[in-house]
């Protein structure tokens, strides 16, 4: 009886080692990201997945997220919705991550979600159609701004500036038509007057018809809304062709050091909605510990010739949040379910892009107070005055 109770105390001792002590596969926290390397968007992508890389770098050098190490498993969308799905798909089954990103844009990342509602993972998706987000989806919270962070703070810089008469171009895909949807609504609520609101195909060429409206409208500014750098610029140069004067006002997307010497003879009138990124921010800000701690670590990695913008930020922002949220939950943190709990239940916590407040009934968090207007003078990003 003695020697047969031992045997059992020692196999359930085994046993009870088996289930709480990570296997191999385990022992790892691996985020999915679905981006798009090639089409319109590789530019950005090039800036996610930098970032993405130095945001595992720092999660990892702060003892990981869970206290597991983090990981990244990149897939590449094509730039196309079907791939888009496939990825998705593989990484949540075969690659079986604990977390997901993606897809490059509104279309992509309103793609995925099926898949991901189905299986049960968080999702940041990385797209700026509120669609994504709103309303609430359990398994998707908002990546970064979007348009109704990025929208007042222009409309705002318009009164400020005391531009009243103000006129709007961007695409009509989902992007394209939530850009248009909240413009309007701010610029109402701002007692500004929309005096154009003109749209194109994405794979347009040529935009001169939308364009002389335009100017033909009078505005004092011309809100330029792409979806992405190769619109943004059709736009901006035909402006520039057919003698538009008015300030040019571009959103996030164009913040990128690539972007003013595609368009020289605009950038004197153009201004950005951007983020604090990009500047030079006093101690004081909330945001600043994190920023400077990010540019430190890119530079280490990248060199300090080599410098982040806004978009460079949002993945790095997201697993941030992650490693802060998922802090106490220990292994815990592969448990899908404890996770999305948890990144819920984020309340109050400085990042890079902005303060992060999610709850369970608000998956879109707002990033106003990381968003800021500027100016681009000899390839230097500046505030606006």
């Amino acid at each position: 009886m003695k020697r047969t109770r031992l045997l059992f105390t020692g196999l359930a001792t085994i046993a009870l080692a088996a289930t709480c002590t990570p296997t191999s596969a385990e022992s790892e926290f691996k985020v999915g990201f679905v981006l798009s390397q090639i089409g319109p968007l590789a530019e950005l992508s090039k800036a996610f997945l930098d970032g993405a890389e130095v945001g595992i770098a720092m999660v990892n050098d702060a003892g990981g997220i869970g206290g597991l190490k983090a990981r990244l498993v990149v897939c590449d969308s094509q730039g196309q919705e079907p791939q888009a799905v496939i990825c998705a798909k593989k990484l949540i089954n075969d690659d079986q991550v604990n977390l997901l990103v993606g897809a490059t844009g509104t279309p992509q990342t309103m793609a995925i979600i099926p898949a991901v509602e189905a299986v049960g993972v968080p999702l940041f998706g990385m797209g700026a159609g509120r669609v994504i987000w709103e309303p609430v989806k359990k398994w998707v919270f908002k990546s970064f701004p979007s348009n109704d962070d990025q929208i007042p703070v222009e409309i705002d810089f318009a009164r400020s500036k005391g531009w009243k008469r103000v006129a709007l171009i961007t695409d009509n895909s989902a992007f394209g038509k939530d850009t248009a949807e909240i413009t309007r609504v701010v610029v109402k609520e701002k007692g500004l007057e929309l005096v154009a609101d003109e749209t194109y195909a994405p794979s347009d060429t040529d935009v001169t018809a939308q364009v002389t409206r335009l100017r033909a409208a009078n505005p004092d500014l011309v809100l330029n809304l792409a979806g992405g750098i190769p619109t943004g610029l059709l736009v901006a140069k035909k402006a520039i062709q057919l003698g538009i004067k008015a300030p040019l006002m571009q959103g996030l997307n164009f913040v990128v050091d690539s972007y003013p010497p595609l368009v020289p003879q605009a950038i004197d009138q153009s201004y950005f909605a951007g983020s604090k990124m990009m500047v030079d921010l006093p101690s004081s800000d909330l945001l600043y510990p994190n920023i400077a701690a990010f540019r430190k670590k890119h530079a280490e990695l990248r060199g300090p010739s080599v410098k982040p913008n806004g978009n460079t930020i949002i993945v790095a922002d997201i697993l941030l949040l992650v490693k802060n949220v998922g802090q106490s939950l220990g292994s815990k943190v592969l448990d899908k379910d404890a996770l999305r709990n948890a990144i819920e239940g984020a309340k109050d916590i400085p990042g890079l892009q902005g303060i992060w407040n999610l709850s369970p009934t608000n998956h879109g968090n707002s990033f106003a107070a990381g968003t800021v207007v500027l100016t681009n003078s000899k390839g230097e990003w500046k505030l606006a005055k």
